[in-house]
């Protein structure tokens, strides 16, 4: 979960230090550094592919390819996101035409995994009917959604494996509002940093079907994201 946001930040790292390097002035230090920073980054994104692939994660798989999907489209030019409006239409068209396919029954949820998660989030949503406002509080969601458990026959799971039902639980409405507010700024205000917007989309997505913020590592990764727009914004408006 904590490795797919960081594609589109390696990819950043790659243009940038390539950028640099095409400088026709470059001293010789930053010279270096661009090199150090594009061998990392041509080092890296593979391998966080191939991680993501064999850990068979298809939430960070769909996340992914939608987070990159969304900085062709914003960095590209006309031909390029006419190319990948007609890409997507073809793979669903294909993917949904396909009579026995469990990557589909996957995607819509079909398959045992899609269930439970489903009975996961009906279960939640039934919870939070009785405690709208205050929820769960913070770890006490798997000791409070006992009496409400479709699937008794499983372990109780520590969160609902969906972001924002996980937010909600955990901090109440007052802290999803907050949530929300975030992820509102956080679009209008990265308008023009695509790769930061990928990185944040990547996220979200797998948030659908997962809880990518419940771990420390998973919620310093979040937090990255809105840090690193917050000093981006702050340089553009220092150079102009």
């Amino acid at each position: 979960l904590f490795l797919a946001p960081l594609v589109p930040l390696a990819l950043y790292l790659a243009a940038s230090a390539w950028q640099k390097l095409k400088q026709p002035a470059i001293s010789y230090q930053l010279q270096a550094t661009s090199y150090t920073l594009l061998g990392i980054s041509i080092i890296t994104i593979p391998v966080l592919l191939l991680a993501i692939i064999f850990a068979k994660s298809t939430g960070g798989l769909v996340g992914m390819a939608t987070g990159l999907g969304l900085l062709l489209f914003l960095v590209g030019n006309k031909y390029v996101k006419s190319a990948l409006i007609i890409l997507t239409t073809v793979g669903l068209v294909t993917l949904f035409a396909m009579p026995d396919n469990s990557i589909r029954r996957e995607l819509l949820m079909q398959d045992r995994s899609g269930q439970l998660r489903l009975d996961m989030w009906a279960e939640t949503t039934e919870f939070l009917l009785t405690r709208p406002i205050i929820g769960a509080g913070l770890a006490s969601y798997a000791k409070l959604i006992y009496p409400y458990r479709i699937d008794k026959w499983i372990e109780v799971f520590h969160h609902p494996h969906n972001l924002f039902l996980t937010i909600w639980v955990n901090t109440g409405l007052l802290g999803l509002i907050g949530f929300l507010w975030i992820i509102v700024w956080f679009f209008r205000a990265g308008q023009s940093s695509p790769f930061l917007l990928s990185a944040m989309t990547v996220i979200l997505v797998m948030g659908l079907v997962d809880s990518p913020y419940i771990k420390n590592d998973l919620a310093m990764v979040f937090w990255l994201l809105p840090t690193l727009l917050i000093f981006s914004v702050w340089n553009d408006d220092q150079i102009s």
